[in-house]
């Protein structure tokens, strides 16, 4: 499956970031908040796509690339996103543009070494830990540990953690879900605070100062998305017009975008009140429509269920 998960994948994450920067810039962005907001578009949320699967007990080819599909979209994402911040900040004059590439460079590879030096012994230990006992003061323990070590070397938390996921998911020998469960006990708390800090940042005179981009942002996320699928499942030779429209299937936008929105804001605070209200209102906008179209698109696949019984 590798083939069509990562041609479509990239192939939306490239048309999503060249709509997105032209579209905003046409519309008379600066140049450095246009690359902000390119970079923040590609990122998928995958829980609702993930429950929406779950619930439609969607089973099949269509169904497992999208699941690949939005595992893989938030790591180039990140990725890129690091990228386009420096870019930025060459853009708006934030330093030296050598400095800033270095700065860069080492949030990336920073991120990405520390994930794997804390990924390593977080597998270790929950391979050795005795079933039935708790872990979860160990994986929290590790994790908060992660995101501490990100902070104080000024390298990316999200891409830090999202690699000690990667090495704690591939090299557990034994009991390979339960950190991942531990956590998830946690999960719902965790994420209402989050939003809600969030929320409390928007100011909602900023909202309606800034419709106009926030209705670009909108149209410009959704035309990547479906123009970067069709390419890429033209690419990857995929069979069935169902591929070519899975880009509505992707629109779910939440969690790390705001994450990403919030980051961005350190590096250009002047920029705070328009990227809240940009991100902020979009999230609300995808997170309405976003499950609706994912459950028709995977109704529309014939690897639900209820197509199942339909049949029956």
């Amino acid at each position: 499956m590798g083939r069509p998960i990562i041609t479509i994948s990239l192939s939306v994450m490239v048309m999503t970031v060249l709509c997105m920067f032209v579209g905003l810039v046409a519309l008379g962005a600066p140049i450095e908040l246009a690359l902000i907001f390119a970079a923040i578009a590609p990122a998928t949320a995958p829980a609702p796509v993930v429950d929406v699967t779950q619930q439609l007990n969607a089973k099949g080819p269509f169904t497992d690339t999208l699941l690949g599909i939005v595992a893989v979209d938030d790591a180039w994402g990140m990725l890129l996103f690091s990228v386009l911040l420096v870019v930025a900040s060459i853009f708006a004059g934030n330093g030296d543009s050598m400095q800033m590439l270095y700065l860069g460079i080492w949030e990336i590879s920073g991120a990405i070494l520390l994930g794997i030096v804390i990924g390593f012994p977080m597998a270790y230990l929950t391979s050795h830990l005795y079933p039935g006992k708790s872990s979860q003061a160990e994986v929290l323990g590790l994790v908060l540990l992660c995101a501490g070590l990100a902070e104080w070397l000024h390298v990316s938390y999200i891409l830090s953690a999202m690699v000690m996921g990667i090495i704690v998911a591939n090299f557990t020998r034994h009991h390979r879900q339960r950190a991942f469960k531990e956590i998830q006990a946690l999960e719902w708390p965790l994420l209402i605070l989050f939003f809600l800090l969030a929320g409390a940042s928007l100011q909602l005179n900023a909202l309606f100062e800034v419709s106009l981009l926030g209705m670009g942002y909108i149209v410009f996320r959704i035309a990547g998305r479906l123009s970067g699928s069709y390419f890429g499942a033209k690419w990857a030779g995929c069979s069935g017009q169902q591929y070519h429209w899975m880009g509505l299937a992707m629109l779910p936008h939440a969690g790390i975008p705001i994450g990403m929105a919030l980051l961005a804001i350190h590096h250009f605070p002047g920029y705070q009140s328009i990227i809240l209200a940009v991100i902020l209102g979009s999230t609300v906008i995808f997170e309405l429509i976003g499950p609706s179209l994912t459950r028709m698109m995977l109704m529309r696949s014939g690897e639900t269920s209820e197509n199942s019984n339909n049949e029956a």
